[in-house]
């Protein structure tokens, strides 16, 4: 049980008492934030009793609409917009033929390309107390067998299972072990009735499943539980700083943690609006971003360094006419590495325009983490350092050579690196970084593996048999990093440190330097060690 203390608004279930309250919390760091009314509360969430995400989507449906989902509109580039509770409706007649056709807890996956389709499905889920878990779509021209593979490995990582897709897909979809599967266009129209029993107060019970990257091995389904995602909301409506009047605005996909839990329904649970772009339209356009942020009073959005980098090469300044950039008021940076140089580009280049580099947020998070680890506080200016270390091995110290806030342009020295802070943890996380042995490292600037404990980690990855394959307490990331007055700085994974002639690199840091030494993205370089059939071990660069 976690408490947030401030005034309390109770929002009766219809027929009993109430079971949870929505608490609003005043902030002195938000005066610069919500320029637009001073005086607006930052929306936490506190329960007084256990609450589901279910039960609290039932509670929204009863409700007087109070807040909207626009989904983006390619040729009109404007949104279509929907109230929350009769975006719920439209998903409540499917979620009761899943309820039919499927046992209470079995996972369901969800193969959908557009974000209208994708959230409908995940929500019919939710209200049907099946456990959804987003296909994650890669690019728009991904060969047929490809994806036809890493639908498989999906649905393998679920086990049994059923399915949520459109037709379009149906071809697609390869002979699984899917109880049941059922199209967008053949299912129920909305409905006001509940849907179905959710079992009261079992926030150990999953909301979602989640696929890890799948990039080194096939996926895994990481479970992640009521009590993970409304402990984590809590924790990050406050960091963040939300409050009435804002509005979150994202391309990213909602097979992504960062897309899902921190917009989708972080917008959702607290009540505020959300605007939703394909990312596919974004890759093509990224222009249409600035300018649905330029059109909302107060703006926040989430992306990773890629977007920034894709923004600044892409965008002609002869086309920003008419964009305000005054309104993104958070620009939150994660998902991959915080490359500085890309960052102070993009500042450069769009400051002329409004942007406020101290809107810019680094953070840190992880899928097992439910999403955010850590996150600079409202009002901090986020800031960068120049480091020098002999080494990235666990155990080395570095040297910290200077401090600068983004906006400044500051250059490295010859030899040193720019590396972002990307603030304390959050308030109920315990993040700490420990030796090869598991131990905490005591000393600040010394690297270590981040460890992190607390209600947001996820309990485990689901067999295919239906159990769990519990983390272990505390669970390691993989990533190397050190702290800085109480914030994290990351270093690079743990597998991503190359060896060469006795001395360890960053694969990521080497990545980032060779493209902005030939101007080729840095999602097109690769860095990796290998080793020919007969030979020594070498360094090479994909592109």
């Amino acid at each position: 049980m976690w408490l947030v203390p401030a005034r309390s608004v109770e929002f009766p279930q219809a027929g009993g008492d109430p079971d949870w309250t929505m608490t609003t919390v005043r902030s002195p760091t938000l005066d610069g934030f919500a320029s637009h009314d001073p005086d607006a509360p930052s929306l936490a969430i506190g329960f007084r009793e256990a609450c589901t995400v279910a039960q609290r989507f039932e509670l929204t449906r009863s409700r007087p609409a109070t807040s909207s989902v626009g989904f983006h509109d390619r040729r009109s580039r404007s949104f279509d917009l929907v109230t929350v509770p009769d975006l719920l409706d439209q998903s409540a007649g499917m979620a009761a033929a899943l309820a039919e056709a499927l046992p209470p807890d079995t996972p369901v996956l969800i193969v959908t390309r557009s974000p209208e389709a994708t959230l409908r499905c995940y929500l019919a889920a939710v209200l049907a107390n099946r456990p959804p878990a987003v296909f994650p779509n890669r690019l728009a021209n991904e060969a047929a067998g490809r994806t036809r593979r890493r639908i498989e490995d999906a649905a393998s990582a679920l086990g049994t299972h059923g399915v949520l897709t459109e037709e379009g897909w149906l071809e697609s979809l390869p002979d699984t072990s899917a109880r049941a599967t059922m199209t967008l266009e053949s299912a129920p129209g909305p409905s006001e009735a509940v849907v179905a029993e959710v079992p009261a107060g079992n926030l150990d019970s999953i909301c979602h499943f989640q696929f890890s990257s799948g990039s080194t091995r096939k996926p895994a389904a990481i479970g992640i539980t009521n009590g993970n995602i409304l402990a984590h909301l809590g924790a990050l409506s406050t960091r963040v700083g939300l409050a009435t009047g804002h509005t979150l605005i994202s391309w990213l996909p909602l097979g992504h943690d960062m897309g899902l839990v921190g917009n989708v329904l972080l917008a959702l649970v607290t009540g505020v609006d959300l605007r939703l772009m394909s990312p596919f339209e974004f890759m093509k356009r990224p222009i249409d971003w600035l300018r649905a942020l330029s059109e909302h009073p107060v703006a926040m959005t989430a992306a990773p360094t890629m977007a920034f980098d894709l923004a600044t090469r892409r965008i002609d300044v002869a086309d920003m006419a008419g964009i305000d950039l005054s309104t993104w008021k958070r620009a939150y940076c994660g998902a991959e590495p915080v490359h500085v140089p890309t960052i102070e580009r993009f500042i450069e280049k769009f400051a002329p325009f409004g942007f406020d580099p101290e809107a810019l947020m680094p953070t840190y998070g992880l899928a097992e983490a439910t999403l955010m680890a850590t996150m600079p506080e409202p009002g901090v200016t986020p800031r960068y350092l120049e480091t020098r270390a002999s080494s990235v091995r666990p155990g080395a110290m570095v040297d910290v050579v200077g401090e600068h806030v983004f906006g400044s342009a500051a250059d490295a020295s010859p030899g040193n690196s720019l590396v972002a802070c990307l603030g304390p943890p959050a308030d109920n996380l315990d993040l700490f970084i420990q030796d090869d042995a598991g131990r905490r490292i005591v000393n600040p600037h010394q690297i270590g593996e981040i460890a992190v404990s607390g209600p947001g980690i996820a309990p485990g990855t689901r067999r295919p048999d239906g159990g769990l394959d519990p983390f272990e307490t505390p669970y390691r990331t993989g990533d190397l990093g050190f702290l800085h007055d109480g914030e994290l700085v990351v270093v690079d994974r743990t597998k991503s440190v190359l060896i060469w002639n006795g001395q360890n690199y960053s694969a990521s840091l080497s990545e980032h330097r060779l493209a902005s030494a030939t101007d080729v993205a840095v999602n097109r370089l690769s860095v990796l060690e290998y080793q020919p059939q007969s030979g020594q071990k070498s360094i090479a660069v994909v592109v």
